[in-house]
């Protein structure tokens, strides 16, 4: 496997956008013409190495920051590309916006904007400052809550390493096991240890344990399923709340804006939940809101409590989705609506329903 990464140019400012998707176009503009056949021969001549700076160039130009490898199609085409976000949360919008401009899989190429899965571990070592690890000896303690496993990792080398190189290597090797988008997705808390855990599993483990959770957690097209849990906040007024579970920006990074659509409803019971009067009407307002925003966007959440309905959306910035939402809203006759939106593509405006 091949990983290449280019070092962002000081002084460099945040392309806007609509830039960036200029960018992308440019780039599979290049794919088509050149770049698709280009690499293929390269890599079948074995001098990926004097190409890659062109590859680098092209994708540099989407964001510096952005890494980019090759390997194996793994059955599905002879060579797969990734555009990944390289650890950084801010750039999974775009590498996703670029995997869904990428054209159709074929023999040759196949596309993804997360780091995959490797196949088998025989035979793979990861060197630190002269501390070699084997991610097959690699064992964990594994801690599932809900949606999420929280992991523990262990190797005899980890004694020898500071915190730093423990933590760089969990997630090189969880990366290798899972993929990148699944440790996003699944994993939760990650920690190190240089004593072996009480009843470790083997690393590998760690794919069944998440497609219990994949089987679980999502339904027969892959989204996310609803969940609901009922509380109190602070003070002690009922709350109740609707969300998706797994509750992560991995599930569709594109979607990197959230927008608060804040309903108030006149009929309430005692609790402050909607009456018969005001819940329908909540119901189709979501079911408009939501037809409105078609595949700009998705409604992650709501949440219930004295007379408001908080409705948690994520939406596709490069799209005119959250000026949708506020003019979906003004029809609304049960008190002023309000609509706030900020840019969140770690999705932490809605990490407290996550459990």
């Amino acid at each position: 496997m091949a990983l290449f990464r280019r070092r962002p140019r000081s002084g460099a400012s945040d392309a806007t956008v609509t830039a960036t998707t200029e960018a992308i176009g440019r780039f599979w503009s290049w794919w088509h013409a050149t770049g698709a056949d280009q690499l293929a021969q390269a890599i079948d001549g074995r001098t990926v190495e004097t190409l890659a700076p062109v590859v680098a160039e092209q994708v540099e130009a989407i964001d510096a920051e952005l890494s980019w490898e090759l390997s194996p199609g793994g059955g599905r085409s002879r060579h797969l590309l990734v555009v990944s976000p390289g650890g950084n949360p801010a750039l999974r919008a775009t590498a996703r916006r670029w995997l869904l401009a990428a054209p159709p899989p074929d023999d040759v190429w196949s596309y993804a904007d997360s780091r995959q899965p490797v196949a088998d571990l025989d035979g793979l070592v990861l060197g630190l400052d002269g501390t070699e690890i084997a991610p097959g000896e690699v064992e964990v303690a594994a801690h599932v809550t809900r949606a999420t496993v929280d992991v523990t990792v262990y190797h005899p080398a980890f004694a020898g390493l500071d915190q730093a190189q423990r933590m760089q290597a969990a997630f090189l090797v969880l990366d290798w096991v899972l993929g990148e988008n699944a440790v996003e997705t699944w994993v939760g808390e990650i920690a190190t240890t240089t004593v072996k855990p009480l009843d470790p599993i083997p690393v590998i483990g760690l794919r069944t344990v998440v497609d219990h959770l994949q089987t679980e957690y999502t339904d027969d097209e892959g989204d996310p399923v609803w969940s609901m849990l009922t509380g109190e906040l602070v003070g002690g007024t009922p709350v109740i709340a609707s969300f998706q579970m797994p509750l992560r920006a991995a599930t569709a990074p594109q979607f990197d804006t959230w927008v608060q659509v804040t309903v108030p409803f006149t009929d309430r019971t005692p609790e402050g939940f909607p009456g018969p009067e005001s819940l329908p009407e909540l119901r189709h307002l979501e079911d408009h809101l939501v037809d409105r925003l078609g595949h700009s966007g998705r409604l992650v959440a709501h949440q219930t409590h004295g007379g408001v309905r908080l409705m948690h959306f994520y939406v596709d910035r490069a799209t005119p989705a959250a000026d949708q939402l506020r003019a979906a809203v003004t029809g609304w006759r049960q008190g002023r609506v309000e609509v706030t939106a900020q840019h969140d593509p770690s999705w932490e405006q809605v990490a407290h329903l996550r459990g």
